[in-house]
């Protein structure tokens, strides 16, 4: 065989085995890139703790409970104002803040057969606070309308809800061992009751928890025993 053309073969060669190293370097890039945002993105939106990063939950389902107002009333819930969200975020024009629609689901609250909604939200602030609020939504003669809300605390992740009537039932990560703010890692479940107008009527007890767990992460062990009953952590 000519040399020349041995020579220009095994240049070639060398140049497809470089371009086979960077496109296997590329797809295995592709691959991390798409497996790390499945971890945030599967279905429904997850919080990654190490990168504190929140996503709206934009199923389709939930698209109902995406389009109706809520106003809570509460400071950490768009510091008191009216929301109305555009793909899943409210966005405060001075971006002091934001709101997420972060998940929900669709039950019978109050035993009239109708479906009744539950949402929850992520206030984040500039702050680096991340307060997550729980909605009652009624079904109100074929009008969906927020009835009612709870400060759930700061950074607390939902992992599941069940709805029946008179109760919701939330399986939680909350800060109850003295976690610091990003990182709640005590499984807590606990079981709201709702009335039939729609509103949470042992959202004081809850919020006691919740203090609790605010004190424990301050060092105080006496306060916090005193206000967590093992009656209340199923």
């Amino acid at each position: 065989m000519n040399r020349w053309v041995i020579i220009v073969l095994s240049q070639l060669t060398r140049i497809l085995i470089t371009v086979l190293i960077i496109l296997s370097f590329t797809i295995q890039t592709g691959i991390t890139s798409i497996n790390k945002y499945m971890e945030n993105y599967s279905g429904e939106s997850k919080f990654d703790v190490r990168e504190q990063q929140w996503l709206p939950t934009l199923d389709s389902k939930l698209e109902p409970l995406r389009n109706i107002e809520y106003k809570c009333g509460a400071e950490t819930f768009a510091n008191g104002e009216a929301v109305k969200f555009k793909n899943g975020i409210f966005k405060k024009d001075d971006n002091s803040f934001s709101v997420i629609f972060r998940g929900g689901d669709y039950g019978d609250l109050n035993g009239d057969g109708k479906q009744d909604g539950i949402a929850y939200f992520a206030s984040k602030y500039e702050s680096g606070k991340v307060w997550i609020t729980l909605a009652i939504v009624m079904n109100q003669n074929g009008e969906l309308k927020n009835t009612d809300c709870l400060v759930l605390g700061d950074r607390e992740i939902i992992q599941s809800i069940r709805v029946k009537p008179h109760e919701v039932t939330l399986e939680m990560l909350m800060h109850l061992s003295g976690e610091p703010s990003c990182c709640p890692k005590t499984p807590f479940t606990y079981t709201f009751k709702i009335s039939d107008d729609g509103h949470i009527t042992n959202s004081k007890e809850f919020l006691n928890i919740s203090l609790a767990s605010d004190e424990l992460a301050l060092g105080n062990t006496d306060y916090a025993n005193n206000q967590i009953s093992t009656d209340e952590i199923q």
